[in-house]
């Protein structure tokens, strides 16, 4: 699985495209001028296809898209919340959707809602603890800390599955993460035998607003794809390691 961690990296639209321009260079200086350059247009072609919004947004939308926010009488059917831990302002958009469930509630039902922040970052687990940036920004904004259970032993979204199991067991519970990770995410807690009911937040795609500046290539579509791409494989991964 390790070959299969380094083929995905090798493969991210970032990192692949320039890695296929530095391969036409190589050819060129070896005399191999037509293939050189074939690979060249390619890789500049393939890396600003990628870079306008409506290809981006193509590429993730199949992952925002496949669990809509929840609406009705399911939005009232738990009182236990998961929040994944993700990385920069992610954290704030999931943490907000909490406070959102939280506030939505009467005050007498808010003692009785079990908020679990799972996940931190692996990388950089003492001094970057996300789980506990995490609760710190909900005290902040006025929820309970009895409310809140801190998981910070996590760093990948099975190890979330795991432990949020042992705190929440079969109970149906709101599982709030980015909404291109969810698909995942889903994925792997029903896996682990959990119940749990889409909370997507961030949404990424901007369909029916494209102007002139969305055609022209941006760094920030590449990273969307980035993301887009990274779930995709991160979700054969985990088909392949939870299939036996």
């Amino acid at each position: 699985m390790l070959l299969f961690k380094l083929f995905q990296q090798l493969l991210l639209p970032s990192i692949f495209t320039p890695l296929l321009f530095i391969v036409g260079i190589v050819f060129l200086f070896k005399d191999r001028q037509r293939t050189g350059k074939i690979i060249l247009l390619f890789s500049v072609s393939l890396y600003c296809l990628l870079s306008i919004s409506p290809i981006a947004d193509l590429i993730i939308y199949p992952l925002e898209s496949a669990f809509p926010a929840p609406t009705g009488e399911q939005f009232g059917s738990t009182n236990r919340i998961v929040i994944l831990a993700g990385g920069g302002e992610t954290n704030i958009f999931r943490a907000s959707e909490a406070l959102k469930i939280y506030f939505s509630r009467p005050a007498e039902i808010r003692p009785s809602l079990q908020v679990i922040i799972s996940g931190t970052n692996p990388l950089q687990p003492e001094t970057n603890n996300e789980a506990r940036i995490i609760e710190t920004f909900l005290i902040e904004r006025g929820m309970d800390p009895v409310n809140l259970t801190v998981e910070d032993k996590s760093r990948n979204t099975l190890e979330n599955a795991v432990n949020a199991q042992k705190l929440i067991g079969q109970e149906t519970f709101f599982l709030i993460t980015s909404a291109y990770h969810l698909p995942r995410a889903m994925w792997v807690f029903r896996a682990a035998g959990e119940n749990p009911i889409a909370i997507p937040t961030d949404p990424k795609i901007k369909f029916g607003r494209y102007n002139l500046f969305d055609w022209l290539p941006s760094a920030k579509n590449i990273e969307k794809v980035d993301l887009a791409a990274h779930e995709y494989f991160g979700i054969i991964y985990y088909r392949l390691k939870l299939a036996n």
